[in-house]
C-alpha cells in the first residue's frame, strides 16, 4: 500500500459521542458544514491552515480484580519524585519541570498516531510526548497513542503539529481513563466508538487516511474545553529518581519483532544516556533510525518499558487488551543501559482508576529515570531472553546468549 506524503492543512474537528460518555467539545472550520454539537462547552473557531514464562523469580497474578485494591507497598529512597505528590511545576508524567506549568491544569490529550504504512514516518510530535504507548492492533501492525501533557507550547520552532492521526481502538479507553484525559482520533469503527468516552474526531479535507495533523494550539484549546468536563487532572502513580536502581542486568538493546515486517529495535546510546528507536522499512532487513519530523532529530527516550498484558482478538484488526484494574503482571524496564524485571499494576486506588504503577517483587516502587517513556505492550505469553546482536532474523530469534545485554521479546500474535 502506497500513501503519498501529506501536507498539513486546515482541520475540521467534529464531535462523535461514545456510548455512555460525556459529550466532548467540537472544533469547527468555519468554511465547512457544521457538525452536530451536543456539548455544553462552547466550540472554538479553527484557523485555516503471556501464560507468561519469564525468569523463575517472576510469578504473575494477572486476573483483573473487581474489588478495590490498596496502594502497593512503597519504600521511598532519597531523591524520589512521586508517586503521590510532585514538586510545584513538575510534570507527573516525566518527573521534570513542565515547559509551561500552567498547562498542567489541563487534562492530557491522548492522540492516536499512525505507524503504517511506512510513508507516515517520520511522525510529528512523538519526541515531545511524555509517554507514548506502542499498541498492536492486528495484521502485524502497531499504532501509537501519544500522551501530550504539560509541554505543548514547547515543541520547537517548526510547524507545531502532532500526527498523522488515525482511528480509535478499544485499548484507548482504559489508557484514557487512567490519565483522566481525552482522545483525539480520526474516526473509527462504530462498534469501537461506542466503547470510547471523551473523544473528539479530527478530519482533513484530503482523501488520504494519513493526512490528518493537529496544531498544538488547537490541542491546548480543546484541552481547556475538556477541563470543564473532566476537571483539573490529579495524576499520581509514576515515581522517578536520577539514582540508578541497584540490581538489574545489562540492557543495551531491545528487539521486539511484532511481525517480520514490523520489527522494533531500541538501542542504548551511552553518550546521551538515552534509547534510540529503529524500525525496519517494511522489509524485515533494513532498519531506519526514527526521527521526529518537527526537528528531524532522532527519537530519544529515557525509559523503555515492556508490559505484558492479555490480548483478546475479537476480529481482524479489533483487539481488546486487559489494562484496567489488573492486580499484577510482569514488565521489563530499560533505563540507563540496564534492564530490570519488574511488575506493573493498575488496580483501583480509592475507587478511582489511576496510572500504572511499577513495583518490584516485594511491592516496592521502581523509579523511572526522569524524562520521557515509551511503553511497549506485549502479549501475555511472549517470552524474552538475551540474544545476539545480529542482522539475521533467524539468528536473533533463536540464539540465546546469556549476559549479552541484547534482549528480544518474542511477540506472540493474539
Amino acid at each position: 500500500m502506497r500513501i503519498k506524503q501529506s501536507l498539513i492543512i486546515g482541520l475540521l474537528f467534529s464531535l462523535l459521542t461514545g456510548c455512555a460518555s460525556q459529550a466532548g467539545p467540537a472544533l469547527q472550520n468555519p468554511t465547512a458544514t457544521s457538525a452536530v454539537q451536543n456539548s455544553p462547552v462552547p466550540a472554538a473557531t479553527a484557523n485555516t491552515v503471556a501464560t507468561f514464562p519469564p525468569t523463575a523469580t517472576l510469578a504473575p497474578s494477572a486476573t483483573p480484580l473487581a474489588t478495590q485494591m490498596v496502594a502497593p507497598k512503597a519504600t521511598l529512597p532519597p531523591g524520589m519524585i512521586g508517586p503521590d505528590t510532585y514538586p510545584a511545576g513538575v510534570n507527573p508524567l516525566t518527573g521534570l519541570p513542565a515547559g509551561d506549568p500552567a498547562l498542567l491544569d489541563l487534562p492530557p490529550a491522548l492522540i492516536a498516531v499512525s505507524n503504517f504504512p511506512v510513508t507516515t514516518r517520520p511522525q510529528a510530535g512523538l519526541s515531545k510526548a511524555p509517554i507514548v504507548y506502542d499498541v498492536y492492533f492486528g495484521d502485524g501492525m502497531t499504532r501509537y497513542l501519544a500522551v501530550e501533557y504539560g509541554d505543548l507550547s514547547n515543541v520547537g520552532s517548526k510547524a507545531l503539529s502532532v500526527g498523522p492521526i488515525r482511528s480509535g481502538r478499544l485499548p484507548w479507553e482504559p489508557l484514557r481513563s487512567m490519565l483522566n484525559g481525552f482522545l483525539l482520533i480520526a474516526n473509527g469503527d462504530e462498534s469501537v466508538l461506542k466503547e470510547l468516552n471523551n473523544y473528539t474526531n479530527v478530519f482533513s479535507g484530503i482523501n488520504d487516511v494519513n493526512s490528518v495533523f493537529v496544531d498544538t494550539k488547537k490541542i491546548e484549546q480543546t484541552a481547556a474545553q475538556y477541563q470543564a468536563l473532566l476537571g483539573k487532572p490529579a495524576l499520581k502513580g509514576m515515581a522517578f529518581n536520577d539514582t540508578i536502581p541497584s540490581g538489574g542486568k545489562d540492557g543495551k538493546m531491545l528487539w521486539i519483532p511484532f511481525a517480520y515486517l514490523n520489527q522494533v529495535i531500541w538501542r542504548y546510546d551511552p553518550a546521551g544516556n538515552v534509547y534510540n528507536r529503529w524500525q525496519d522499512n517494511y522489509d524485515g532487513t533494513n532498519f531506519i533510525k526514527l526521527t521526529d519530523r518537527l526537528d528531524n532529530k532522532p527519537l530519544a527516550v529515557d525509559n523503555v518499558v515492556v508490559i505484558f498484558a492479555y490480548h483478546n482478538l475479537i476480529k481482524a484488526e479489533k483487539i481488546d487488551i486487559t489494562l484496567a484494574n489488573v492486580d499484577k503482571m510482569p514488565a521489563l524496564l530499560f533505563r540507563d543501559g540496564k534492564m530490570y524485571e519488574i511488575f506493573w499494576t493498575s488496580s483501583y486506588l480509592n475507587g478511582k482508576a489511576g496510572l500504572m504503577r511499577f513495583v518490584d517483587a516485594q511491592g516496592n516502587l521502581v523509579p523511572f529515570k526522569p524524562g520521557h517513556t515509551w511503553v511497549e505492550i506485549a502479549t501475555a505469553g511472549s517470552q524474552y531472553f538475551e540474544t545476539v546482536d545480529s542482522k539475521d532474523y533467524g539468528t536473533r530469534m533463536s540464539q540465546k546468549t546469556p549476559g549479552s545485554g541484547d534482549w528480544v521479546v518474542k511477540f506472540i500474535m493474539p
